[in-house]
This record gives C-alpha cells, structure tokens and sequence, in this order.
C-alpha cells in the first residue's frame, strides 16, 4: 500500500525510516502553490541543500521556511548515516551581524531534539562559498538573550556545512 502524505510534512516521515533502515513506500502528492521569486535566503538553503544531496546526504528544504509559518522551525534538515543535522540557515554582508530570536533557536533544538538531532546555526557570507555550522550553546549572547553571529566567527565553527 502506499502512504499518502503532503510533501510538506514527508521529511520526518523520511528520516525514521531512514533511523529504521526501511525504504519508503509514498506517492507524493504536492499541494498547489505560487512560484514566485525567491529570496536571498530561499536561495541559499537550496544551495545547501543541494550541497548536502550531492554530498550523498538526505536532504530536504522546509516547505514553509522564512514564512513565519508555524510548521517549520528550521530550513534545511539533512541526514547521512544515522546522524541529523537541523539547520537554521542565515545569509549576510560580511560587514553585518547576524542575529537570530531566543524564540527561534528554541524551536530548532526542539525539532533536533525530538528526532534526537544536532541543532544547528548555519552561516553563510557574502562573497565566501563556504557555509559554517556553529553549535548555538557556543554562540555569543546578547544582553537580551538573543543569538550573535559576525563573520569574524567563521573561526569558531564546529564544523562547515556539508560535514566530510
């Protein structure tokens, strides 16, 4: 029998099979939606994922990312031999901070948690090719509680994005 489920709820569907070592049985079935232009930011997660796929990784773009839906608390999500990684994925001016809500981060180590996951803050700046994954517990905090990245940090990632 097939399993009939919107694409845009398939990808932990997705990866406990892949926990399971099962190979999905689905008919996807893709609600109507505007092709419009994409962001900046649409572009980059697509780079990512695309980086990851061809890295022999799952990889999967959140449907809903950037729309300020409440579906999707993270924009790339990425699997490969049993690890995950759940990315919140932020694309500047090398000249410009990033800044990510408390709120934000909190739903991303929810997700990670709930698929027993690694959260992770992904950096990307401009004019530089590479994307950088920083642990938020190691992410400078600002007096308000909110996340800080700045391109000087590129040092202190844990690791690039896709990992070897």
């Amino acid at each position: 029998d097939d399993i009939y489920i919107y694409i845009s709820n398939i990808d932990i569907y997705l990866l406990q099979l892949q926990r399971q070592r099962q190979r999905p049985h689905i008919c996807f079935i893709s609600p109507p939606h505007k092709v419009g232009r994409m962001g900046k930011g649409a572009t980059k997660e697509r780079e990512l994922k695309d980086a990851f796929q061809s890295a022999g990784w799952f990889a999967k773009r959140a449907g809903a990312s950037g729309g300020g839906g409440d579906d999707e608390s993270y924009d790339v999500i990425a699997a490969k031999d049993g690890r995950i990684l759940v990315i919140e994925l932020k694309y500047r001016d090398p000249d410009a901070y990033i800044y990510l809500d408390a709120h934000e981060i909190e739903e991303l180590q929810f997700v990670a948690t709930q698929l027993d996951a690694e959260a992770v803050i992904g950096a990307r700046w401009k004019q530089d090719t590479t994307f950088y994954a920083h642990n938020p517990a190691n992410v400078y905090r600002t007096k308000g509680g909110n996340y800080r990245l700045s391109a000087e940090d590129k040092d202190t990632a844990a690791f690039t994005l896709p990992p070897s």
